[in-house]
């Protein structure tokens, strides 16, 4: 039987587990400001991490909990949904960079292990990000299930890079990406982009372009929005465009326009 796992090598996984979890605070502690319950709950989840990791013995599947925990519970707060995807898909490359230095030691298995359990979390938050949440238009909806596929072939390359480059160990000395985990990852993505796809049929399309003279705004709610009441066609033609002081009442030649029909 190989050693597989040398003095210290436990020791190296503690410490990327919580490398791992000082990502996960440094990229998605912003989506938790203002909900106190979800902080508790992510700070809670640090804590025991923390708690765990300082024993003298640490299971390192408790402290993969707790990883979990840290990573996905940011993804019930309500937001702007790009920060959130931006958010989660930052996270997922900062774990991805993990592994681009990694030894074909016992220590660089638990380092592998440990960021997939990492970006296997991200998958499930960013999951209940997309399917709790309305893409503004068709082509938002699209974007953001082309953003969902490249991540997730990012992630299954990156595993699979690793993987080879254990191939060359003793059975017992390779690094095996989790089987389930992946069928299951599978399945998730698919699920959210057949939502995503499905629910563009019922967003608006968005309309883009530029004035070739000045027009009063007033004029263009009326155009576009016809089917709405004229203040409620100005306030959306107004917010879709960020407009204020004088392109309230006049907007100049140039000037690009965005409607939502």
């Amino acid at each position: 039987m190989p050693n597989v796992y040398q003095y210290g090598d436990r020791e190296f996984g503690v410490a990327t587990i919580r490398r791992l979890a000082t990502l996960a605070d440094i990229h998605l502690s912003g989506l938790c400001s203002g909900d106190d319950e979800i902080v508790s709950a992510v700070q809670a989840a640090l804590d025991g991490l923390d708690s765990e990791a300082s024993l003298d013995d640490p299971s390192l599947g408790v402290l993969a909990g707790y990883l979990q925990a840290a990573i996905e519970k940011p993804a019930a707060v309500a937001g702007e949904l790009n920060d959130r995807v931006t958010a989660y898909t930052g996270l997922a490359d900062a774990c991805l960079a993990m592994l681009d230095d990694t030894e074909i030691t016992g220590a660089g298995r638990f380092r592998s292990a440990a960021v997939e359990v990492a970006v296997a979390a991200v998958l499930c938050g960013l999951a209940r990000v997309v399917t709790t949440s309305t893409p503004d238009t068709r082509a938002h909806a699209i974007d953001l299930a082309g953003t969902l596929l490249d991540l997730f072939s990012d992630i299954v390359e990156a595993l699979d890079t690793i993987q080879e480059a254990f191939e060359d160990q003793d059975w017992d000395a390779r690094y095996f990406s989790q089987t389930a985990t992946y069928t299951i990852a599978i399945e998730l993505m698919a699920t959210c982009v057949r939502y995503l796809l499905r629910s563009a049929y019922d967003l608006k399309i968005e309309k883009r372009w530029i004035l070739r003279e000045p027009t009063a705004p007033i004029v263009i709610a009326i155009q576009e929005y016809s089917s709405q009441e004229i203040d409620k066609a100005l306030d959306l033609l107004c917010r879709a465009n960020a407009l204020t002081g004088a392109e309230i009442l006049l907007l100049p030649a140039g000037r690009e326009i965005v409607v939502y029909v």
